[in-house]
């Protein structure tokens, strides 16, 4: 994530390793997605 953040770094990565992060970015924002749903349950539960 910070990577991408970072101009330089994504003018100066190789497109793959770029695509490679950003691929890594949407997999953590997912989970943090779900994770969150699903906290909101548990406290709906509580």
């Amino acid at each position: 994530g910070r990577k991408l953040e970072n101009p330089s770094f994504v003018e100066r990565a190789p497109a793959d390793v770029v695509a490679k992060e950003r691929e890594k970015l949407a997999e953590v924002t997912q989970k943090k997605d779900v994770l969150l749903a699903s906290l909101e349950k548990i406290r709906k539960l509580a």
